[in-house]
């Protein structure tokens, strides 16, 4: 049996702030109370810590689910109405990232940008993992 003094990882601590993404994967999931949501999975500008972005594809609401496609694909330069999600892989956008409230070891997508608040953020930084 191999000997090892084991410790969990620290988890990379991500500032609050506006950071350039990059998607990794893009997928449908079904959210925990049966919604359809499209799940973006993004890289960090500068980190190696990864994180999710959802947009619940909600029937009920088509004003606020079409607002938030929207922002996605001005974000990301995807073609409007393009929800073929095997195109958004290696596209790049912007999010305004924060703290979760209820869970402080956490950070969320608080909204992507887009625009010249967008433009204004340096270049996409590759961090891989070691």
């Amino acid at each position: 049996m191999a000997m090892w003094d084991y410790t969990t990882p620290k988890k990379e601590e991500i500032a609050d702030g506006d950071y350039r993404l990059k998607i990794f994967k893009a997928e449908y999931v079904q959210s925990k109370t049966g919604k359809m949501m499209l799940r973006l999975c993004c890289n960090i500008s500068g980190y190696e810590t990864s994180i999710n972005y959802h947009i619940i594809l909600d029937p009920n609401n088509r004003e606020r689910t079409n607002r938030n496609l929207q922002s996605m694909f001005y974000s990301f330069g995807i073609p409007e109405g393009d929800m073929n999600v095997t195109t958004y892989v290696e596209k790049e956008g912007a999010g305004r990232i924060e703290r979760d409230p209820n869970n402080p070891e956490y950070s969320n997508i608080k909204y992507l940008i887009y625009g010249k608040r967008k433009d204004d953020l340096p270049p996409f930084e590759e961090k891989i993992p070691f």
